[in-house]
């Protein structure tokens, strides 16, 4: 017997309760996720929607690649999709590794993302397909629901640029430096948050 699934949407690609919307107000939101459970807990696929239009797929969980290639060919056409797993926990951090693929199936980079407690999203590393490191981003919270800052870097770690989502400009790291509680973090793109800096990225 087939489960039946439970569809609920969300504001932006965040599946998250805060953020939950419904199918209305969805369809008239800029970004949109589309989440599909196929039982209390357990997220099966998020499909993601830039001005009504679905862009992309996102598989979390523990199924292989090639099981989620052969199921998503089957459900949707030209469309790419990413798998996502959980890589490690290192004291209350948590690595995942994100598998990117094109719509006709081919794998086209990998970008492990560092998540907090909250389970917003620290750090994200770009690789390429032979896991080369094209880029890092990393994000400072105000708080768990603020986003404010975001730091790009480039594949060698250098900063080159941070933008103030509050003021929608750039921002200098030099006049920040002193207001952040953790400034070596987002020193480099290649530095590790204090509480797990004695660690390694898991390239």
């Amino acid at each position: 017997m087939k489960t039946e699934e439970r569809v609920k949407y969300y504001d932006g690609f965040v599946v998250e309760d805060g953020q939950e919307v419904t199918a209305e107000a969805a369809r008239g939101l800029a970004n949109h996720a589309k989440a599909f459970f196929s039982a209390p807990g357990q997220l099966d696929r998020v499909e993601l929607y830039s001005r009504g239009k679905l862009s992309r797929v996102d598989y979390p969980g523990e199924r292989s690649d090639d099981d989620v290639k052969a199921t998503h060919s089957k459900m949707y056409k030209g469309v790419g999709f990413t798998t996502r797993r959980k890589l490690t926990a290192v004291r209350d951090l948590i690595w995942e590794e994100a598998h990117s693929y094109s719509a006709s199936g081919g794998l086209e980079g990998f970008t492990l993302i560092l998540q907090g407690q909250s389970g917003r999203g620290l750090m994200e590393v770009n690789l390429d397909k032979n896991k080369k490191v094209l880029g890092v981003t990393k994000y400072y919270w105000e708080d768990p629901d603020d986003l404010r800052y975001v730091f790009e870097y480039n594949q060698g770690g250098r900063l080159v640029s941070v933008y103030d989502l509050m003021y929608g400009d750039q921002a200098s790291f030099e006049d920040l430096k002193k207001a952040l509680p953790d400034s070596h973090f987002f020193e480099s793109g290649l530095n590790l948050p204090r509480e797990i800096a004695n660690t390694a990225i898991p390239l």
